[in-house]
C-alpha cells in the first residue's frame, strides 16, 4: 500500500516511478480522447495504455488515472474545482484494489475503506466535514457484517 501523502504528491502531475507506461500509444491523453467499451478504456478505438486526465472548464485539474492495456491500474485521483483532493483509489488490472479515500471539500477524509479485487473488505471509516467520527463499517467479501452511525456530535 502506498503512503497517502507519497502517493498525493506523485499524483501532483509528475510521473512516478512506478508509472508503466508502454509505446507506441501517447503517454498522457485527455478524457476527452478516450472511449469506454466493454470495461477497457480505449483510444482510437485500441486498448490504451498511458496516464488519461481531465481538467474542469477553467483548465483547472479534474482528475488522473493509470491505464493499462485498457484497464485502470494504479493511481487513480481527483480532485474539487479548487484544487482540493475529492477522491484517491487504487487499481490492478480493472480492478480496485487498496484504499479508496473520499475527502471533503475541506480536505478532510470524509470516507477511507479498502478494496480487495473490486469487492469492499475490511473496515469502512467516515467522518462528518469537521473530523468527527460519522459511520464504521466492516465488510467481509463485499458483504456489510457490521454498521455503527455516529451524530455530527460523535455519539453512537
Amino acid at each position: 500500500m502506498i503512503p497517502l501523502a507519497a502517493a498525493l504528491l506523485t499524483l501532483s502531475g509528475t510521473a512516478g516511478a512506478d508509472e508503466r507506461l508502454t509505446a507506441p500509444t501517447a503517454t498522457v491523453v485527455s478524457l476527452a480522447q478516450i472511449t469506454k467499451q466493454g470495461g477497457l478504456h480505449l483510444l482510437n478505438g485500441l486498448p490504451f495504455t498511458g496516464t488519461v486526465i481531465d481538467a474542469y472548464p477553467d483548465g483547472a485539474r479534474k482528475a488522473r488515472f493509470q491505464v493499462v492495456d485498457g484497464k485502470a491500474d494504479g493511481a487513480w485521483a481527483e480532485w474539487y474545482p479548487d484544487g482540493a483532493i475529492r477522491f484517491y483509489s487504487e487499481w490492478r488490472a480493472g480492478k480496485g484494489e487498496g484504499p479508496f479515500v473520499y475527502f471533503h471539500p475541506n480536505g478532510e477524509i470524509s470516507e477511507r475503506v479498502t478494496a480487495r479485487a473490486d469487492i469492499w473488505d475490511g473496515v469502512a471509516e467516515g467522518w462528518h466535514p469537521d473530523g468527527k467520527k460519522a459511520f464504521e463499517r466492516v465488510y467481509q467479501a463485499g458483504a456489510a457484517v457490521s454498521d455503527r452511525r455516529f451524530a455530527a456530535s460523535g455519539e453512537e
